[in-house]
C-alpha cells in the first residue's frame, strides 16, 4: 500500500503534519497552512493556538507600524537592490506615500478594508505608481508574519483600480506631418536639438541626459546606448542601463548627423552651463518646456496647431510614426529597448484606422 504524504513526512522528518483552513480569499476558496509537531496531538495544539491568535490577536504585540516598515527597509531591501531602484521603488513610495497615511497606527490594527482604502484614495496616480504602493505594503506585511508581528497579510486580495486611460493604453503623439513640422521649427529655437533628438532616436529621458559624446560615432552615425541617469536622494547617478534589452545601438540619418556636427562635442550631449550633466527634472520643466512652448508658439504662427507632449510622448510618437510606415514590431521593440515585444504593442503603437482599413479590405 502507498504511503501517505504526511507518512513519508514523518519518516524523514520526524514531525507530523496537520492541516487547517485559516481563512478565505477573496473569491471564496480556503486558504490552507500546515502545522508539524512530533506527534499529531501537538501539531494540533499548534494549530489551535495559530488561530486563536489570528482570531483575537491574544499576545500581540501593539507594534507601531512604521518600525516595522523601516525594519523592512532597511534589513531587506537597502543592500538587496540598487541604489536608484531602492530609491525609486520602495523608499520614495514609502516615503511620500505610505508613511504619511499609517504614520500613527499599530500594525495589528491595519486590516485589508484600511489597505483597500488607501489605495482608492490613491487611484489619482498612475497604476505603476499604485503598483509599487502596493508592492511595497505587502513586503513589509510578509516581513511582519515571517517574524511574528502578525498572523495576516492584509494585502492580499487588495485590487488596484485602472484609469480609463491606463485601460486603453492611450498615448498621445504626433503625426507623421506633426513630427516634420516640429524638427523643421526646432531648428530655429535655443536648445530644440533636444527635442529633434527625441523625435529621431525614441531615447528615454534618463537616457539623453546621460548621453556622453563618446557613445556616439559620428562616422558610422550610431548612438551607442549603455548608461541613464537617476535622481537620487544624495544627487545624480550615472549607472549602466537597467535592463539588458536598454542597451542598443541607434543608427541616425544625415539630419541629426548635421545638427549634432553643430554642437560642442564633449562630456555629455545634454549638459548644464557648468558642463555637467542636467538634472532630469529640471530639464523637463525649465529647458524642454521652454523649446517646447516657443515650437508650438512658432507653429501657430505658421497655422498649424500643434499639442504640447512631455519627453516621454516625444519617445512614443518616435515608436508610432516607424509603425505607422511600415516598420516590423521586432525592429521597433529594438529601437525602443522594450524588454518584450509585448510591451512596444500595448503601450506605444496606436491603433490605426488606416492598417484596420487596409486589413478588411485585403478580405474584398
Amino acid at each position: 500500500m502507498a504511503r501517505s504524504k504526511q507518512q513519508k513526512r514523518k519518516q524523514t522528518t520526524g514531525l507530523v503534519e496537520v492541516k487547517k483552513t485559516i481563512g478565505k480569499t477573496m473569491d471564496g476558496k480556503p486558504i490552507r497552512k500546515s502545522f508539524y509537531g512530533p506527534t499529531k496531538k501537538q501539531a494540533l495544539e499548534k494549530a489551535d493556538n495559530y488561530l486563536l491568535k489570528v482570531k483575537t490577536f491574544d499576545g500581540l504585540q501593539q507594534i507601531p507600524f512604521t518600525q516595522v516598515a523601516e525594519q523592512w527597509l532597511s534589513a531587506y531591501k537597502e543592500d538587496a537592490v540598487r541604489t536608484i531602484t531602492y530609491e525609486r521603488s520602495y523608499k520614495a513610495p514609502y516615503q511620500k506615500h505610505i508613511l504619511p497615511y499609517f504614520r500613527n497606527a499599530n500594525l495589528s490594527d491595519i486590516k485589508q478594508k484600511d489597505i483597500q482604502f488607501f489605495l482608492n484614495n490613491k487611484s489619482n496616480y498612475s497604476y505603476s505608481s499604485l503598483q509599487k504602493m502596493r508592492t511595497v505594503l505587502y513586503g513589509i506585511f510578509e516581513y511582519a508574519i515571517a517574524n511574528d508581528y502578525c498572523y495576516k497579510n492584509p494585502v492580499k486580495g487588495t485590487q488596484l483600480a485602472r484609469k480609463s486611460t491606463d485601460r486603453a493604453g492611450e498615448k498621445r503623439a504626433y503625426t507623421y506631418q506633426q513630427a516634420l513640422k516640429v524638427i523643421s521649427l526646432a531648428q530655429n529655437i535655443k536648445n530644440g536639438s533636444d527635442i529633434i533628438i527625441l523625435l529621431k532616436t525614441g531615447l528615454r529621458r534618463s537616457e539623453l541626459l546621460a548621453l556622453r559624446w563618446e557613445n556616439i560615432d559620428m562616422e558610422k552615425k550610431i548612438i551607442h546606448i549603455r548608461e541613464s541617469v537617476s535622481e537620487t536622494g544624495t544627487g545624480l547617478e550615472i549607472h549602466p542601463c537597467k535592463s539588458i534589452k536598454s542597451i542598443r545601438d541607434i543608427p541616425f540619418d544625415d539630419e541629426l548627423h548635421a545638427i549634432f556636427s553643430k554642437m560642442q562635442r564633449s562630456g555629455f550631449v545634454i549638459k548644464g552651463q557648468n558642463g555637467k550633466n542636467v538634472n532630469p527634472h529640471n530639464w523637463s520643466y525649465k529647458r524642454y518646456a521652454v523649446a517646447n512652448k516657443k515650437i508650438q508658439e512658432a507653429a501657430e504662427m505658421a497655422g498649424m496647431s500643434l499639442p504640447l507632449l512631455n519627453p516621454h510622448e516625444m519617445r512614443h510618437t518616435f515608436g508610432s510614426i516607424l509603425y505607422e510606415r511600415g516598420v516590423d514590431i521586432v525592429t521597433i521593440s529594438k529601437l525602443m529597448g522594450h524588454s518584450s515585444i509585448e510591451i512596444t504593442v500595448k503601450l506605444y503603437v496606436h491603433d490605426s484606422l488606416e492598417k484596420k482599413m487596409e486589413a478588411i479590405q485585403k478580405l474584398s
